[in-house]
């Protein structure tokens, strides 16, 4: 995918291992077609070791993104997020993201998620 400009949408599914996502950052970062992505992960129900490997593939592909200027919109589904993913940053400074949806289907969100994302929406 390195120096593609044609791809809009890319869709990452749960079975994206960390090592992937670290090679499809430079493409995400770098990528001027890429409008809209799709990211699902394994959710909460993996064991301890795995919750930190989804939580260092959500921080790579949303510290990624956060250089976009082309990007539209971005849905997230049983994603693991870790005590430092850049996500509220990221929302907070995005100047093309118009679309953002965030799902999960085992539990509720947790207060730290809650956060980031009301700040992140808030101080645009």
């Amino acid at each position: 995918l390195e120096g593609n400009t044609v791809v809009e949408d890319l869709t990452l599914s749960d079975h994206l291992c960390a090592d992937s996502a670290l090679q499809l950052s430079d493409f995400l970062r770098s990528c001027p077609s890429l409008r809209r992505l799709e990211m699902t992960g394994k959710g909460q129900d993996t064991e301890e070791a795995s919750r930190e490997v989804e939580s260092l593939k959500t921080s790579t592909v949303i510290k990624s993104i956060s250089h976009s200027s082309s990007l539209v919109k971005l849905t997230l589904t049983n994603i693991i997020f870790g005590e430092n993913c850049p996500l509220e940053g990221f929302l907070a400074s995005t100047r093309t993201l118009l679309d953002f949806s965030y799902s999960q289907g085992y539990s509720t969100m947790a207060h730290g998620t809650a956060q980031a994302i009301g700040r992140g929406v808030y101080e645009k």
